[in-house]
């Protein structure tokens, strides 16, 4: 039975290979010691850009969206209509205001080779794409796609569920149950072995900040004398956390990803993990409160009566590795 499970497994694992539109990847371990600006001012900057231009579009139709919160979804489009169409992450991938490491000078095979995903996984393929910073955080770009894809879709399901007569808590856990679930078995292990803690928290905070734009009497959006308005200007800081950072808030592995990538965080990052520069940063994002997204993923571990994220934590691979080395 397992046997078949897993042949299921690979053959959709190629199948999704097939598509163009696949995600991306980042390496954070790379950008361990790389001093990296801060571009939250510019992002902030043109988020408010961007939401000029798509209310100037919105309020020359004759027909306007009718409500906030529908409005709000919209300029998540706007931003980001999928992989292949996305003004958010163009923008952060060519922009001069934003620093990248590493920066465009280098190229996919020499940021491929330097990365821990240096040896490929059959069947798995890996874009990769770059780390930026905002605020104290540290993200891949990839982040950009789940925060506005995931959280616009992720939202349309938390406002069913609320129609359903669910509480705001049972709505917003429900979409993060099935954001773990999708990630586990759809768009993160079957397309590339790697189930991303990070991606959920994005997904979370995406939703969360498009619901800051729509909802409620302070929301962003609103109507004035029949033209939507922008109250005032939008800040994506609150939004970006530390769980963004898969050097912090840590993948976990599947079929020959794991061995190849463990190999090689233990070999060149686990002992740089203690670097005062490292254990600073990591001491400032302890201090952040986390999300709900963390409770719900114990939870659904606690049920299943398993974690791999025990079992995948570094200091437990590095030192099974260095056992089989002796």
């Amino acid at each position: 039975m397992k046997t078949k499970f897993y042949i299921v497994v690979l053959l959709v694992g190629v199948f999704v290979q097939t598509f163009p539109a696949h995600g991306a990847e980042t390496d954070q371990f790379l950008a361990l010691e790389a001093e990296i600006n801060d571009s939250g001012p510019a992002l902030n900057r043109y988020l408010n850009e961007q939401a000029a231009v798509f209310l100037a579009i919105e309020n020359s139709h004759r027909n306007r969206t009718e409500t906030a919160e529908k409005l709000a979804i919209k300029f998540y489009y706007h931003l980001f209509r999928g992989l292949q169409s996305s003004r958010l992450r163009s923008w952060a991938f060519t922009s001069d205001e934003v620093d990248r490491f590493p920066d465009l000078s280098v190229g996919y095979f020499e940021h491929y080779k330097k990365s821990i995903y240096d040896m490929r996984s059959f069947p798995f393929l890996m874009p990769m794409t770059r780390t930026i910073r905002i605020g104290n955080v540290r993200f891949g770009i990839d982040k950009f796609g789940h925060f506005l894809g995931f959280g616009r879709r992720g939202y349309k399901s938390y406002l069913k569920y609320r129609k359903r007569g669910m509480s705001d808590e049972e709505a917003t856990r429900k979409v993060i149950r099935y954001w773990i679930f999708s990630e586990r078995y759809f768009v993160g292990n079957l397309t590339d072995g790697i189930f991303s803690y990070a991606d959920i928290e994005a997904n979370y905070q995406g939703m969360q900040m498009l619901r800051s734009l729509g909802e409620g009497e302070n929301a962003h959006l609103k109507m004035v004398d029949g033209q939507w308005v922008l109250t005032r200007p939008i800040d994506a800081m609150p939004f970006i956390t530390p769980d963004f950072d898969e050097s912090y808030n840590h993948n976990h592995y599947s079929f020959m990803r794991k061995d190849h990538v463990f190999e090689g965080l233990c070999e060149r990052y686990y002992e740089k993990l203690s670097l005062p520069i490292v254990s600073e940063r990591f001491k400032l994002y302890d201090e952040t409160p986390k999300s709900i997204v963390k409770d719900e993923t114990d939870r659904y571990y606690a049920e299943r009566e398993e974690d791999p994220r025990k079992l995948q934590s570094l200091d437990c691979m590095c030192e099974s590795l260095a056992k089989e080395n002796q």
